[in-house]
């Protein structure tokens, strides 16, 4: 149970896939919570990448204009890394190798993000996934933001800084 909702897993019956299905309560409770439900909702449509958690699916109840509750079908992720740090002496096997790599996956998913000008705002340990395979995934993209082409850092050149008399030539 999260501050928006409900996670269960359930397994795709087609697919035969574990998936996680979160049940986000009362979604026009605030215009706040809206907006940060179609914020994720918009941002997970438009990524595609092994690191950030796929959204499968959304299931509006059949009166679009009544309903109270969303339902979002995500590929299941694991087990949280706040919970792997935890428990890592417990984790037969676990070792320097393993950090490696989710530090590798981590810094794919953040590049991956950065790439197409998504600033998470949440990153933090109980937001990245690990499954059973050492795959990480990033979720929770309520707080993310899509900055547009005008909020790019603009990078300085040798001649813009020479231009502006730096140098002292």
């Amino acid at each position: 149970k999260g501050a928006y909702g409900t996670v269960y897993l359930a397994v795709d019956r087609t697919s035969g896939e574990q998936v996680a299905i979160k049940r986000i309560e009362d979604v026009f409770r605030t215009r706040t919570d809206a907006k940060r439900t179609l914020r994720e909702i918009t941002i997970l449509r438009q990524c595609d990448h092994p690191n950030i958690c796929k959204l499968r699916d959304v299931l509006v109840p059949p009166d679009e204009y009544t309903f109270k509750n969303l339902w979002t079908i995500q590929e299941y992720g694991g087990w949280d890394l706040s919970r792997i740090v935890k428990n890592a002496q417990k984790i037969s096997g676990w070792g320097l190798k393993h950090v490696k790599y989710v530090t590798y996956q981590l810094l794919c998913g953040l590049l991956y993000m950065q790439s197409a000008n998504i600033v998470h705002r949440d990153l933090k340990p109980s937001n990245i996934l690990i499954n059973s395979k050492c795959e990480l995934k990033i979720i929770d993209f309520g707080l993310a933001r899509q900055m547009n082409y005008q909020y790019q850092e603009v990078k300085e050149t040798k001649s813009d800084v020479a231009r502006a008399g730096v140098w002292g030539d």
